[in-house]
């Protein structure tokens, strides 16, 4: 993942051609102040995200 946001003066595009080296697992585990929560991995639409978001945080 790289930067999204505007590209000011003297900046170049972030671009990555390179082959991710990782490892793809069935969950990650998300961990802050308030708790921690299993998230199953899966595909989550732009258009769904924050609805998914406030479903898990409650």
């Amino acid at each position: 993942m790289g930067w999204t946001g505007p590209i000011g003066n003297k900046l170049q595009k972030y671009e990555n051609n390179g082959i991710f080296q990782g490892q793809y697992v069935p969950y990650i585990i998300v961990t802050g102040s308030n708790g921690s929560w299993v998230i199953p991995v899966e595909v989550i639409l732009l258009e769904n995200v924050e609805e998914y978001v406030e479903s898990i945080a409650s």
